[in-house]
């Protein structure tokens, strides 16, 4: 099934980029890889809208296929938690390319938060728009790891539109990036 053109035109732009040194290799390899769990998830039908209740749906998926793995089973290839899957794996890789272009750039590795990074990066041309769209990407990266309220704050899920979107804005920052050298 071929991948929706807005992606398929994403796809085009981060094609065009070429990693300078191994510093751009990362963060260009996890962009690629939000760009195809993106267009994994949406192939599977993705619907963001189905989240409220997801845990109690899900509950007993993990332990059925890991059973049915241990006795030669098949690999999921459709369904709803594998689409999740794909689409928490672009979420994830799109908040760590992120930090490592920036971090790149702003030769700032002393485990400095995203808000630090962001303000080390602005004198040197980081968009406003890159911080909008890093910052939803890392909060639900952290939701991921921790599902805590009080670490997280209020669940806000990002929806695919809103990931789709980060992703084009980590294109731009990839961009921004590799123009400014190894």
């Amino acid at each position: 099934m071929p991948i929706p053109e807005r992606l398929q035109h994403l796809a085009a732009r981060l094609g065009q980029l070429t990693a300078q040194s191994d510093r751009h290799s990362t963060p260009l390899n996890f962009a690629a890889g939000a760009l195809h769990a993106l267009a994994k998830a949406q192939v599977l039908d993705y619907d963001d809208r189905a989240e409220a209740g997801k845990g109690k749906r899900m509950r007993q998926f993990a332990s059925t296929s890991a059973q049915d793995l241990s006795h030669g089973g098949e690999l999921p290839t459709a369904g709803d938690w594998l689409a999740g899957y794909y689409f928490n794996d672009a979420i994830i890789r799109m908040a760590v390319s992120f930090e490592h272009i920036v971090r790149h750039v702003t030769n700032k590795h002393e485990g400095e938060n995203i808000d630090q990074l962001i303000a080390a990066a602005d004198p040197l041309g980081f968009r406003e728009s890159w911080g909008d769209a890093w910052r939803p990407m890392e909060r639900e990266l952290s939701a991921i790891r921790h599902r805590n309220e009080r670490i997280d704050g209020p669940d806000e899920k990002v929806n695919f539109d809103a990931a789709v979107n980060a992703l084009e804005r980590l294109i731009e920052a990839l961009v921004w990036g590799v123009q400014r050298g190894p």
